[in-house]
């Protein structure tokens, strides 16, 4: 026997280094998963030449080393499937592993971990220590918004802003962006993109550790990033290029602060988004004084509107189409009672904010075929 451990933990740690994997394998390598037994522990790694994953798991027992390479969504296959609570794993003609349970035995044939890439090696010139829950807030108020762009790569990223005593995430598609801060001691000056993939990584091992005051420490080069928690590690190629200024776009001088319902204006978007147009996502926003009528018609389903009041402010007549699912997105990530909606013309992008720290801001559409 190499190694005894429990499937439900081998299991977990192979789920979160499949982000790793690229959604085509240029090399047949990249759709092998990294097994080390090395000292009672067990590193599992998966690479798709741009965005590299670590993870580390204590093992029960351990006898020997190993480091092979195994094909990776066939091994999680088989974890899924088992009933056993533990399972023993043994080591095939030293490129291959074999699960054995109480009731079976299941070998893996591998190759060798020779041919796997290894981990970007660089000096780290900024570094940014955040609370895991902290962390984890601010990916999931940012992370709906980051694009998928075949021309503006950089879109396709995360900011990491640092700001005078303030580290602030940014993500745009073009259409849309958000942005989340937290007030932490830092100096001003340093930003970097680092990839999508390489942040829902993160964002998937942070919800592993367990301890509040644990951290997540962020190192960053010239061209690569390291990204470190409990367990865990996820090492990036940055994105290049010009990321749009957050503070171009979200209005400063709103004609209208309004404050509602978020549940209210949250479900009134998606009960009226069932009859929106062609393109399945415009609806019409009717701004009057004391309320907010949500609206969209299609010919082939029927039509629906529903009225949300204002809470705090006072409206001015106006009417502009936008994307439901944008503000579905915007709102549900959110837990507060009431939000702020600012606007400023039926042109212009619409804000919702919740704080001083959390920003969404939903570019217009043309009301074009709503009535």
């Amino acid at each position: 026997m190499l190694a005894q451990l429990k499937r439900e933990d081998l299991a977990q740690g192979i789920q979160r280094v499949l982000t790793g994997l690229p959604q085509k394998a240029t090399l047949p390598i990249l759709s092998y998963v990294r097994m080390r037994f090395l000292e009672k522990k067990l590193q599992l790694q998966t690479t798709d030449l741009d965005v590299f994953i670590n993870w580390d798991m204590e093992c029960m027992e351990m006898e020997g080393t190993l480091d092979v390479c195994i094909p990776v969504k066939r091994l999680y296959g088989i974890l899924r499937e088992l009933s056993s609570e533990n399972i023993s794993i043994e080591s095939i003609d030293s490129t291959g592993i074999g699960l054995i349970t109480e009731r079976g035995k299941y070998k893996f044939f591998g190759i060798s971990s020779d041919e796997f890439p290894s981990f970007p090696e660089f000096e780290e010139k900024v570094s940014i220590s955040v609370k895991v829950f902290d962390m984890k807030r601010m990916l999931d108020r940012t992370m709906y918004a980051v694009g998928s762009s075949e021309t503006r790569e950089v879109l396709n990223g995360l900011l990491l802003l640092m700001e005078e005593n303030c580290f602030r995430l940014v993500a745009t598609d073009g259409r849309r962006l958000a942005t989340q801060a937290i007030h932490i001691p830092m100096e001003k000056g340093h930003q970097m993109v680092v990839p999508r993939k390489a942040m829902l990584a993160v964002r998937s091992c942070c919800d592993v550790v367990e301890g509040e005051e644990d951290t997540v420490c962020m190192g960053f080069g010239g061209t690569h990033g390291r990204i470190t928690m409990k367990h865990g590690s996820v090492v990036a190629r940055l994105l290049e290029g010009d990321f749009p200024d957050y503070r171009d776009v979200i209005p400063t001088k709103p004609s209208m602060e309004l404050k509602v319902s978020r549940e209210a204006l949250l479900l009134g978007c998606r009960r009226v988004g069932v009859f929106s147009g062609t393109d399945g996502t415009l609806i019409k926003v009717t701004v009057s004084r004391d309320s907010i009528t949500l609206s969209a018609s299609s010919t082939e389903i029927g039509e629906g509107n529903e009225v949300v009041s204002i809470v705090e402010g006072q409206g001015v007549d106006m009417e502009l189409g936008i994307n439901y699912r944008y503000v579905v997105d915007a709102l549900g990530c959110l837990k507060d009672e009431e939000i702020y909606v600012d606007l400023i013309g039926s042109r212009r992008p619409v804000c919702f904010r919740s704080d001083e720290s959390y920003r969404s801001v939903v570019m217009p559409m043309r009301l074009e075929g709503i009535s």
